[in-house]
């Protein structure tokens, strides 16, 4: 059995790390928050090729330059290039 300064200590230990975990996800929401808003609000990048013209929802050097590998940024990884008339 457990003294209560032991049990205290498990306790302040969970709660810390519980609150530790919220700070983390904080963190890593107002990242997601700060690159969607980038991808919200980025300029259309128009690229004419032979027949179709394409649009950039991003900048995709600023994408591999800064975001390409990093685990917080996996959403950029996956943009799309999309076909329009």
């Amino acid at each position: 059995m457990h003294s209560k300064s032991a049990m205290f200590q498990i306790y302040f230990l969970k709660k810390y790390l519980g609150i530790k975990h919220k700070i983390d996800k904080f963190k890593i929401d107002i990242k997601s928050f700060i690159i969607k808003k980038l991808i919200k609000n980025t300029f259309l990048f128009k690229s004419k090729t032979k027949n179709f013209d394409l649009k950039f929802t991003f900048d995709h050097e600023l994408q591999f330059a800064y975001f390409h590998k990093s685990k917080d940024f996996d959403l950029l990884s996956n943009l799309e290039v999309l076909k329009y008339n």
